[in-house]
């Protein structure tokens, strides 16, 4: 029998390490209701109050207006770096052509509030809407890439806060009054989504799909829905928060966020690594605010604005970890205590070859990758931080994901 080889890994790691949002500066105190970015560096923001349209092509060290109007900008979307859309007050659709330098006036046919503007094509859009006062509602449809707009609907129904297509055909739109809508013929019908039946307030702000299958929905009093069949039934998932949730964006299929809060109360971030099952909170650089978009260009820079000019910005590598204790492999890694105080010991099925350890925060920020061979190794994590950590071991081709505890 080979001689266990034992390597003691010491992990120097600080508090500053830890995936962070911080504010950046924009100029203004209005409500930025908006975000979209079409590179890490390259995005624009809009500002209801002022009807204006900023642009930032250094990842928003400095913002230029782009934009100056009479309708209030409520939703910005890109199809690419040179083409896209911002919809607002009083039935406003503006198209740009060249990078959001110049911004067209086309008409939309409604004098509704636009809430939200979504392209599965660079010919195919929509853009839902209304008011909650009197209630109305309005869906609006182009085929020819927002030159000309057709009605599909408007009525005296709840509003519509935000849309999302998987599809020409199929999509979802969501609004006041638990309202969640699909269609399946491109937008001319619509039918209501089911959601559990003791939910029976408020409304829902944003819809998400990561797939065709499978989307999510958030509103009012923390609510978020996530579905796996195309909206045939809708189930309710734990945000760890109870205030409005204006905002939700998966980066992938694993990684998302949600974003909101009260009108001058504290802020909220929550994030999500296992496909909407589990979210955590995220520390929140501003006070007294309510965050109301969120968009990520790459998988490691994200953006989110809101109320009192707040635009914060996020650089990290988050990594997906899946949700069981223990992904299923050939051959089992044994760690313990599960409830470390300062050495956590590891044990490899594998006598040969080499094994790479990870060790991933709750938030997906990687504290650590290190290689180790043999059949054990322990850790010293005494510098560690308290709270919930996940350990990625991989060798031979093999993923295991653990969970342990820091005391």
């Amino acid at each position: 029998m080979k001689k266990i080889k034992a390597i003691i890994i010491a992990l120097m790691i600080s508090q500053a390490s830890i995936a962070q949002w911080s504010k950046i500066e924009c100029n203004t105190e209005d409500w930025l209701s908006s975000v979209f970015f079409t590179s890490p560096d390259t995005g624009y923001i809009s500002n209801l109050y002022k009807n204006e349209i900023y642009k930032t092509v250094n990842g928003g060290l400095d913002w230029t207006v782009k934009h100056a109007g009479s309708a209030g900008i409520k939703s910005i979307r890109f199809l690419n770096q040179d083409i896209g859309f911002a919809v607002g007050n009083g039935g406003s659709i503006l198209k740009t052509t060249d990078g959001g330098e110049n911004w067209h006036q086309k008409i939309s046919g409604t004098v509704q509030p636009l809430t939200s503007v979504f392209f599965i094509s660079t010919d195919i859009g929509f853009v839902v809407g209304g008011s909650n006062y009197p209630e109305s509602r309005v869906i609006l449809k182009t085929i020819d890439g927002g030159e000309a707009w057709t009605i599909l609907t408007e009525n005296n129904e709840p509003r519509l806060m935000s849309c999302y297509f998987v599809d020409k055909n199929t999509g979802y739109a969501v609004g006041d009054n638990e309202a969640i809508l699909k269609t399946t013929d491109g937008g001319k019908n619509w039918s209501n989504q089911k959601v559990p039946g003791d939910i029976t307030q408020g409304g829902y702000r944003a819809v998400h799909f990561t797939s065709k299958d499978t989307g999510f929905v958030s509103g009012e009093w923390g609510y978020v829905f996530k579905t796996t069949n195309g909206g045939q039934t809708w189930r309710q998932i734990n945000s760890k928060t109870w205030v409005y949730l204006d905002d939700i964006y998966f980066v992938d299929a694993h990684i998302g966020f949600a974003v909101g809060g009260w009108t001058g109360s504290n802020p909220t971030i929550i994030n999500t690594l296992d496909g909407g099952e589990n979210w955590s909170l995220m520390e929140c650089p501003v006070l007294e605010t309510q965050l109301y978009a969120v968009h990520f260009p790459s998988t490691n820079r994200g953006y989110i604005t809101g109320l009192n000019g707040t635009v914060l910005r996020i650089d990290s590598n988050f990594v997906a970890v899946p949700i069981p204790d223990s992904v299923s492999v050939k051959k089992e890694y044994k760690l313990y205590p599960t409830a470390v105080k300062e050495i956590l010991t590891i044990e490899s099925p594998y006598q040969e070859g080499e094994t790479t350890i990870s060790i991933i925060t709750i938030n997906g920020e990687v504290f650590l990758n290190s290689k180790f061979t043999g059949a054990k190794t322990e850790i010293n994590l005494s510098s560690l931080n308290k709270g919930l950590y996940f350990i990625k071991l991989s060798s031979g081709g093999e993923i295991s994901f653990n969970k342990i505890y820091k005391e």
